[in-house]
């Protein structure tokens, strides 16, 4: 257990002020989609970009306005950089979102789901070696209300969760960071596991 919390210890102290951690959301006035039928911010106007270290922006509620840089409808959010998978495997995927929503990992669409809807929900899958992927996700808001999270389940996990905050970079770590990145969310995987599996008192 002492060996966990110090690679847990040592994974934080490595991100913190690293060039290649947390994403960036960019926000751009109004929505659409190219000819293909994806989100596309072609010929939208960009209105600014912020740090945005997970997608984690609804409470769960169907009555959440999230209004990124103060837009409160007609914009579209777009996240690109890398997903770090600690382990080889299949993943699950899960978004919750108002309104369309889709997800890339490597080029390939694992989540499609670009409706107008009410905080509607949306899975898929991919089999990842363990590393950095490409991870580009593309948001929409129509009117009303609006929000976002993107979920997973690690090979392993039974429950969903949020991406965390480690797992999300804006480009792939050097070689040394990124194995100890790796090593960082396994054990927080499987401590979270144990925790899980402890009978209550």
């Amino acid at each position: 257990m002492k060996a966990s919390w110090m690679t847990a210890l040592a994974l934080s102290a490595s991100m913190m002020g690293s060039a290649w951690a947390d994403l960036s959301a960019h926000v751009y006035n109004g929505w659409g989609f190219d000819s293909s039928g994806n989100i596309s911010t072609a010929g939208l106007t960009p209105l600014g970009s912020f740090i945005d270290p997970q997608i984690d922006h609804w409470d769960g509620s169907f009555t959440y306005k999230w209004n990124p840089l103060g837009e409160d409808e007609s914009y579209t959010v777009t996240w690109a950089g890398y997903l770090l998978a600690p382990t080889a495997g299949e993943y699950q995927f899960r978004t919750v979102s108002d309104d369309g929503v889709q997800v890339f990992i490597d080029g390939a669409r694992v989540i499609h789901n670009t409706a107008e809807q009410w905080f509607g929900a949306a899975q898929g899958s991919a089999t990842l070696t363990a590393g950095a992927h490409a991870l580009d996700v593309r948001f929409y808001e129509a009117y009303t209300y609006d929000g976002i999270i993107f979920q997973w389940m690690k090979p392993g996990d039974t429950d969903w969760s949020i991406v965390p905050a480690s797992a999300l970079v804006t480009a792939v770590p050097e070689p040394e960071s990124l194995v100890l990145a790796l090593a960082g969310l396994a054990v927080a995987g499987a401590m979270t596991r144990s925790r899980k599996g402890r009978p209550q008192a």
